[in-house]
Parts: C-alpha cells; structure tokens; sequence
C-alpha cells in the first residue's frame, strides 16, 4: 500500500579489488504492488537501479610524502538516473498520507535521481 513498506525489496551486489583498486556494483530492486487509493487500483511499477563506488588507495606509491596513505573515491548513486515509478495519490479520507502532488510514494523511492559523491581521505 501507498505509504507502508513493500513486500519485495532486493539488494545485491559484486565486488572486486587489485592492489590498491577497488570497485563495486550494487542492484537495488523494489517489487511492483498496488495502489488501492486510486480508483480503481492502480500498479505501482518495480524499481531497479544500481549504485558504482571506485577507490584507489596510493599507499607507498606517491611521489610525495603528502599523499602516501591517501584514498580517492567516487560514489554514484543510481547510475543510470532511473526515476521512480509514477503514483497518483488522489485527495481521499482513506489516504495515509498528507496529500503532495509529487508523483512518487517517498518511503518507498527517491526522486533525486543520479548522485556522484568525490571523498578523499587520508589516513595517518
């Protein structure tokens, strides 16, 4: 139902290192349900986005002592800038939530869309 958690949802993932590369891929699915607040019930759409962190650890390997022990890394967030299904949440006494027109159910999906994140840190 609008609102509440679903009944499926799925996280996998692959991961893989080499020296100081590190890389991994993570699927992320919400299963289709039903939206019983529109008349008649409606099928939300199934989720499914995936999420990319890369690092390189310099370790020894930099020319300079300033970045020996330094990792860089990029986080993103749904890749492929999937958007969330749509949802029609209609003005009615049966509603669980205060009525926005915003096209998503929020617990169970993000409008952000894709997100890159740089970190870098160093370690002492």
């Amino acid at each position: 139902m609008i609102g509440e958690p679903i009944d499926l949802r799925l996280r996998g993932g692959l991961s893989w290192a080499l020296g100081g590369f590190e890389s991994a891929l993570s699927l992320n699915h919400s299963g289709d349900y039903k939206n019983p607040l529109s008349t008649p019930a409606t099928k939300v759409a199934s989720w499914t986005t995936l999420d990319l962190q890369l690092s390189y650890r310099l370790d020894g390997r930099a020319a300079a002592d300033f970045l020996k022990r330094v990792t860089v890394a990029l986080d993103i967030q749904n890749l492929t800038d999937k958007n969330p299904p749509f949802v029609l949440i209609p003005s009615t006494p049966r509603s669980p939530l205060p009525v926005f027109p915003v096209g998503y159910d929020p617990p169970n999906a993000s409008p952000l869309g894709r997100f890159m994140a740089l970190q870098l840190k160093k370690t002492w």
